[in-house]
């Protein structure tokens, strides 16, 4: 109660709170990430801080937090059409009894998820559902400004089309946010139910409505959410939600809550869905320059341990967390060009420093890792990890589609998400 009424009166004085954690010993981030969260701050948690390794992280964040765009002292509202109203807001931010936002400073690494409801018919002469945000706020020149954005959506009462223009991204960017800001009055286990009821409703209704002649056993997915199952599964087994108590600590999982009620969609895709990449076969024009000035990656994978070869080297990240893991027998000349080692012993890998060396295969690495750094919002450090070393479990977590200790396999998520389906039809 005592940081819940400080962050009030922070948010009365128009006082934003920034607070970088980093201690492994226990420091209440439930508790005093509450003052980061009504204010518009930013919460950020280093766990087993090392300042050769943490530095650069810290000073990079701590510049962010000063030079990327934001206004202050910020009032929101979202308004939208005749027989509709805004139902929920989740995000960060103070909410008035008027149903206003308030925050004292909007910065460009915050979004919000609105979930608008129905309440009446629209007449057939209006197919449009119009949504409107107001953003009143000071500018960092000091100058006070109102930006108002107004989208014409068409409504539609054919299903078929509304699955056909479903965002995937967007989709799940709301239903973590739901499911987080919902965890505290609940448990950890109801927003993880939660998560699979509304995967199985929504590729229920698909398959009773828009599904033409379907196979009775068969699992049939809307082509813009064929990825539905995959990214619930991987938000249920990320460390915000997960419900093994031993794979993550009190403050990290307030910490990555909190995180998840500020991403943007395409931040949230990557954070409860991984990208793995393989770096020792890289063709040629991975990690160089294209005509548009942007560094090519090498294809993603499927995120599962039995894709890893050990003659291999991977590079996994979720904006988060960035792990390049080493095979067992990856070849000395891949160790020599980008680590300048011959050879690797037992966990000798988590001495090893990812810097540019005077050789194309490094260039292009380092190239490939600050391309995706460029395209998060919080500055990833690398952890070098080698097959079946100590460290190794710090990214087996992120294989989202093997079992783990509490979830099961993508392959048997996939069959009970059916197995749901199909109770709902018969019942």
């Amino acid at each position: 109660r005592f940081y819940g009424d400080l962050a009030k009166q922070c948010c009365g004085s128009q006082v934003a709170v920034d607070l970088i954690a980093c201690t492994d010993l226990y420091a209440d981030l439930v508790s005093m990430g509450t003052l980061c969260k009504t204010t518009g701050g930013q919460l950020l948690y280093v766990a087993k801080f090392n300042p050769a390794i943490h530095t650069v992280k810290i000073v990079a964040e701590m510049t962010r937090c000063v030079v990327r765009t934001g206004g202050m002292e910020a009032v929101l509202r979202v308004r939208c059409s005749t027989a509709w109203t805004v139902d929920k807001v989740y995000g960060s931010f103070h909410q008035t009894p008027e149903g206003d936002m308030e925050l004292p400073l909007l910065d460009s690494d915050k979004a919000l998820a609105v979930l608008l409801r129905m309440e009446s018919d629209m007449s057939i002469d209006r197919p449009q559902l119009a949504v409107q945000a107001a953003l009143l706020y000071t500018a960092l020149d000091g100058t006070r400004r109102i930006r108002v954005h107004t989208l014409a959506i068409n409504m539609t009462n054919n299903i078929s089309s509304i699955f056909r223009a479903s965002d995937l991204d967007a989709l799940i960017n709301y239903m973590a946010k739901k499911a987080v800001a919902e965890m505290p009055s609940s448990s950890v286990e109801a927003a993880r139910g939660s998560l699979t009821a509304t995967a199985v409703q929504v590729l229920y209704t698909y398959r009773k409505y828009c599904a033409s002649n379907p196979a009775p056993g068969q699992l049939i997915l809307p082509e813009a959410l064929k990825l539905l199952p995959l990214y619930t599964l991987g938000l249920m087994k990320n460390k915000a939600l997960t419900s093994d108590a031993a794979l993550v600590k009190t403050d990290e999982r307030a910490y990555l809550m909190q995180r998840l009620l500020t991403l943007s969609s395409s931040e949230t895709a990557v954070f409860v869905h991984p990208r793995l990449h393989a770096l020792h076969n890289l063709a040629p024009h991975h990690g160089c320059v294209n005509s548009l000035g942007e560094t090519v990656l090498p294809p993603t994978m499927s995120l599962t341990y039995e894709k890893l070869d050990a003659e291999g080297a991977y590079l996994l990240e979720n904006g988060e967390a960035m792990v390049l893991w080493l095979g067992k027998a990856v070849p000395r000349s891949f160790l020599q060009q980008v680590f300048d080692v011959h050879g690797l012993g037992e966990n000798d890998a988590a001495r090893l420093q990812l810097v540019p060396r005077d050789n194309d295969l490094s260039q292009r690495v380092n190239r490939i890792v600050d391309h995706i750094r460029s395209c998060r919002t919080l500055h990833q450090v690398v952890q070098v990890v080698q097959q079946k070393d100590a460290a190794e479990g710090s990214m087996l977590s992120l294989l989202i589609e093997d079992r783990s200790a509490t979830v099961v396999s993508y392959v048997d998520f996939l069959c009970h998400i059916h197995s749901q389906i199909q109770q709902k039809l018969n019942g």
